[in-house]
C-alpha cells in the first residue's frame, strides 16, 4: 500500500510545523539546517538506510534549440521509477521520455544504479542480452538529480560540507561533487518558514553534450505541493527546475512509500569503476574523411562538418559540439589544405550543440558568420567571442566569393526552421542542409516529424539545385537532391521541382 497523506500549504504550514518560526532572529547555517530537518520530520530517522520508492511523472524541454532564450523548444513527457536510500545517497532509477508532438516517439530511456562507490548503466550486448556497464557521468548526474527532489538529502549533504556558510539573505551555501563535476549549491528559504523554498546550483558541465556550450550554468529548483505523511514526514511532491532562467524540467511525485525494496539494487561489479567522466572536448572527431565532390571535404561523425575549398581559402560549414571538436576539425583542415587559410566558419542553426565549437575558431581569429536572429544567442553563450574575432550577420541570399568559388546563404522560410540557414555551393555541386534533412529508412523519405523541415530546405535552395546536386547535412550521408524532391512528388504543391 502506498502512503496516505494530506496537503499542508502556505502560512498554515509554517505555523503548524514550527510555531516559533516567525519573529526569530537569523540562525547560523547549522541551526538553519537543524530547524529545517525538524520541520521535515527527518531528525529522528534511523541510523541505517532510509528507503524511499516512488513513481515520478513530469515533463522536460529540449532546450538546445530555444532561440528565443525565453522558453523550451519541444516538450517531453517523462516518467521514472525510483528506489532511493536517502541516507547514503544511493539509488536505482529507470527513466523514460517521449515526445508527444512526434507521435510519442521514445527519447532517452535509461536505467542507472548509483552509490558512493560508483555508478552502472544497464544496456545490451551484441547478443541482445541485458548487461551492466559503467555509467557515463552526465547520465549518472541525471539519475542523482532525483535525490534533489527530497530536501533532507540536500540538507544532510550541506551539514557534512566543510565550506558550509550562511548567506546574507538567510540561505546556506556549500560545494559538492556530482559525477566528476564540482557544483556550488545554495539553499534558500522563504522568510518566516523553516522549510527550504528551493535551491540554485552553479557548475560547468563539460561532460554534458547539451549543456557544454554555455560553460557556466545555473540550475534553479523550486519546491511545491507539500504533503505530510502519517508518520509525520513532510516532503514536496513537485520540483520545478529552470536552466539559465528557462523552464527545463518538472518532477511530480505521484506515488511513494518509505519501504525497503524487495529486489536487490546493490551496485553491479561493472559499475565499480563508474561513472565514466569524458569531456565533450574529447568526443571522437570523425568516423570517415572523404572528398564527396571536387574541392569538398566531408568529415563524417556523430556531427558532420563540411569544408569548401576555394581558390585562395576554405570555408567551414558548422562548428558543432565543443571547442575540442572544433580544434580537431581545424587540425584536419591543416592536413587537407596546408596552404589555405580558413576564411570563415558558417554556423547554420540555433541548436546549442551545433554551435558549441565556435570558440575554437574565435581563438584563432577566424570570422564567424551566422543567421541574424542567432547573433544574440551567440553573444549570450560566448560573450568573449566579440573580443577575439568578427561576428557577421548574414543576409538571405548573400553571396560570399564569386564565380565557381561562390557560396550562397539561404534562409529557411519557416515556420519550423525560422532560425536556420543553408549554404549552397553551385560551383562545387553541393548544398549544406544544416540539421534539416533527417531521413527515414527509405532513400529520400523524411522522418515523420521532419517532413516540414525537408520542405523548407527544398523551398529555400530550389534555385541552386540540379537533380544531381549532393545534399550534405549534419547527420546523414550525402544524397542527391532529386531523391529528396521525389519524396514530395505526390504533393499538390511540392516545395521544389527540378
Amino acid at each position: 500500500m502506498f502512503t496516505r497523506f494530506a496537503p499542508v500549504t502556505g502560512l498554515a504550514a509554517t505555523l503548524l510545523l514550527c510555531p516559533g518560526a516567525l519573529g526569530q532572529s537569523a540562525p547560523d547555517a547549522q541551526e538553519r539546517i537543524d530547524a529545517a530537518l525538524a520541520a521535515l520530520g527527518a531528525v529522528a530517522e534511523p541510523a541505517g538506510p532510509l528507503w524511499l520508492q516512488a513513481d515520478i511523472s513530469g515533463e522536460a524541454w529540449m532546450l538546445e534549440q530555444s532561440g528565443t532564450l525565453e522558453g523550451g523548444w519541444i516538450r517531453l513527457d517523462q516518467s521514472a521509477e525510483i528506489i532511493l536510500d536517502l541516507a547514503s545517497a544511493s539509488g536505482d532509477v529507470r527513466q523514460s521520455r517521449n515526445i508527444p508532438a512526434w507521435s510519442s516517439t521514445p527519447y532517452g530511456q535509461w536505467h542507472v544504479r548509483f552509490g558512493p562507490d560508483g555508478a552502472a548503466m544497464q544496456g545490451r550486448n551484441q547478443a541482445g542480452e541485458s548487461v551492466w556497464g559503467p555509467a557515463r557521468s552526465s547520465q549518472t548526474r541525471d539519475a542523482q538529480r532525483y535525490l534533489d527532489l527530497f530536501p533532507q538529502t540536500l540538507l544532510r549533504e550541506a551539514a557534512a560540507a566543510p565550506d558550509l556558510a550562511l548567506t546574507d539573505t538567510g540561505g546556506i551555501t556549500y560545494t559538492r561533487e556530482r559525477s566528476g563535476q564540482t557544483e556550488s549549491v545554495r539553499l534558500d528559504w522563504t522568510e518566516g518558514s523553516p522549510l527550504p523554498a528551493g535551491f540554485t546550483i552553479r557548475a560547468r558541465y563539460l561532460d554534458d553534450l547539451f549543456l557544454y556550450g554555455w560553460e557556466e550554468n545555473e540550475l534553479s529548483g523550486q519546491y511545491g505541493f507539500w504533503w505530510r505523511t502519517e508518520a509525520g514526514r513532510l516532503l514536496p511532491r513537485q520540483l520545478d527546475i529552470a536552466f539559465n532562467g528557462m523552464p527545463w524540467q518538472r518532477y511530480e511525485l505521484t506515488d511513494f512509500r518509505f519501504e525497503a525494496p524487495d529486489t536487490d539494487i546493490a551496485l553491479p561489479e561493472a559499475g565499480q569503476d563508474g561513472p565514466v567522466v569524458r569531456s565533450i572536448d574529447d568526443f571522437p572527431f570523425a568516423r570517415s574523411l572523404e572528398t564527396v565532390a571536387p574541392g569538398v571535404r566531408l568529415y563524417s561523425g556523430a556531427w558532420n562538418v563540411a569544408v569548401i575549398e576555394r581558390a585562395d581559402d576554405v570555408i567551414v560549414l558548422d562548428a558543432p559540439i565543443s571547442t575540442g571538436y572544433g580544434q580537431a576539425v581545424l587540425a584536419q583542415i591543416e592536413t587537407d589544405f596546408p596552404d589555405k587559410p580558413v576564411a570563415g566558419v558558417i554556423t547554420t542553426s540555433n541548436a546549442w550543440p551545433h554551435m558549441a565549437g565556435l570558440r575554437a575558431y574565435a581563438e584563432r581569429g577566424i570570422p564567424i558568420l551566422a543567421h541574424p536572429d542567432n547573433i544574440q544567442l551567440i553573444d549570450r553563450m560566448m560573450p568573449e567571442i566579440r573580443t577575439q574575432t568578427s561576428l557577421h550577420a548574414l543576409s538571405d541570399g548573400e553571396v560570399l566569393g564569386a564565380g565557381e568559388d561562390a557560396v550562397i546563404a539561404r534562409f529557411a522560410p519557416g515556420p519550423a526552421l525560422d532560425r536556420m540557414l543553408f549554404v549552397a555551393a553551385p560551383g562545387h555541386g553541393v548544398v549544406w542542409a544544416s540539421d534539416a534533412v533527417q531521413l527515414a529508412g527509405e532513400a529520400g523519405r523524411p522522418q515523420d516529424h521532419a517532413r516540414q523541415y525537408h520542405a523548407e530546405f527544398l523551398a529555400a535552395t530550389c534555385a541552386d539545385l540540379t537533380p544531381q546536386t549532393l545534399t550534405l547535412a549534419m547527420h546523414i550521408a550525402p544524397i542527391p537532391a532529386e531523391a529528396l524532391v521525389g519524396a514530395f512528388a505526390d504533393d499538390a504543391e511540392p516545395p521544389c521541382r527540378l
